[in-house]
């Protein structure tokens, strides 16, 4: 990864690819390493995204920097809404 284009990219890939669908991945490089930060679903979309992030990077170290929202927007909500 050379540009902060190919990074912008990357991170579209990550939000349209069917499966994972993660809009809150983002990217950065500083040196040889990419940072990847934001806020997934699930574990198994954090390793996805990071599957898919060090097949675009090689040559490069991929740091993780994910937060996991298990009980966010993924998951029903536990019980009903009271209607005042």
């Amino acid at each position: 990864m050379d540009t902060s284009y190919q990074l912008r990219e990357l991170e579209r890939r990550l939000a349209e690819d069917r499966s994972i669908h993660e809009l809150g991945v983002h990217l950065q490089q500083r040196g040889g390493r990419v940072f990847v930060s934001g806020t997934v679903a699930s574990e198994e979309s954090r390793s996805l995204v990071l599957a898919v992030v060090r097949e675009a990077c090689p040559g490069h170290e991929v740091v993780d920097d994910l937060a996991c929202d298990q009980g966010g927007l993924g998951q029903p909500p536990e019980s009903s809404e009271a209607i005042r």
